[in-house]
């Protein structure tokens, strides 16, 4: 089973700050030293750039180009695999909403990974986000609990 990496597992990674980061970087370990493959999707790293970037999220924000580099970096991992929407994600997207029983707000953009994940048939998720739970057909792992 492949698993996707949410966009909070990312940053928890590259902020050495975090008080997750060792136990991220070390569940991450057989990922980003080819042992296991993964899913990522841009939808991810615009995540990641954006919370990066953000002063109101990090005392030292970065820059975009930093972000983009680490981004750039995982993206060449061998054992990355690059998800998308394709044509049956409309049907893919429903689908999400009827399991989910809850839309509103920001929780739409979990909606739409859930729904790539469906359509792409991605049965786990490392993440800190508990809203995934909502999906039952992914099973969550956070490594920081």
């Amino acid at each position: 089973m492949i698993p996707f990496i949410d966009a909070n597992i990312w940053v928890y990674l590259a902020n050495q700050e975090s008080p997750f980061h060792k136990k991220v970087k070390q569940h991450l370990a057989p990922f980003l030293d080819g042992q296991r493959d993964f899913s990522i999707s841009w939808q991810v790293f615009y995540e990641f750039i954006r919370i990066t970037t953000d002063p109101r999220a990090f005392e030292k924000p970065v820059s975009w180009q930093q972000a983009f580099e680490f981004i750039k970096t995982v993206f060449s991992f061998p054992s990355a695999r690059i998800l998308n929407e394709g044509t049956a994600h409309g049907q893919a997207l429903q689908k999400v909403l009827e399991i989910s029983g809850y839309t509103r707000g920001h929780f739409i953009h979990d909606c739409h990974i859930a729904a790539m994940l469906y359509e792409n048939s991605i049965k786990e998720i490392i993440t800190a986000d508990g809203d995934f739970r909502r999906f039952k057909f992914l099973t969550v792992t956070d490594p920081t609990g």
